[in-house]
């Protein structure tokens, strides 16, 4: 029974100290160099050539120029559509209120201008930020938190 024991209690420490290396390897290979950079966990090459874009490095591979304007360009496209949206809400809810309609915010208005704003202010769109920053403290009080 004892030696029973003992096996059971080598293998338990057998397998701790295998899961214990393995957190290890795991923690100082693939998450430090993240760490050691303050490069967050979450970037692929998209998001880094946009941040390569916004840090005005030079690069003088011309593909890669234009991979990157291309992105961007694509990024504002959204940015753009994300704008009309944002207006049609805004106009919805300035027309709820006018004609005396009882507005509902979980029905009527989606708070999708706090998205807006966070995008903008990733790409760097700085006017539109301080543009819908203020209506959203005059129309949509609601939306901020």
């Amino acid at each position: 029974m004892i030696e029973t024991l003992k096996s059971i209690f080598k293998y338990y420490i057998a397998y701790f100290i295998f899961t214990s290396i393995l957190s290890f390897i795991i923690a100082y290979f693939f998450i430090a160099p993240y760490m050691g950079n303050d490069k967050a966990l979450g970037l692929n090459n998209e998001n880094t050539y946009i941040l390569l874009k916004s840090e005005n490095i030079k690069i003088k591979d011309e593909s890669v120029n234009e991979y990157i304007n291309e992105r961007l360009s694509y990024y504002n496209k959204y940015l753009e559509n994300e704008k009309i949206r944002v207006d049609s809400l805004l106009e919805n809810k300035r027309t709820l209120l006018k004609n005396g309609i009882a507005f509902e915010q979980h029905k009527d208005i989606d708070c999708s201008i706090n998205f807006f704003i966070e995008k903008a202010q990733i790409l760097g769109k700085t006017n539109l930020v301080k543009e819908y920053t203020n209506l959203r403290k005059k129309e949509m009080p609601e939306c901020i938190y």
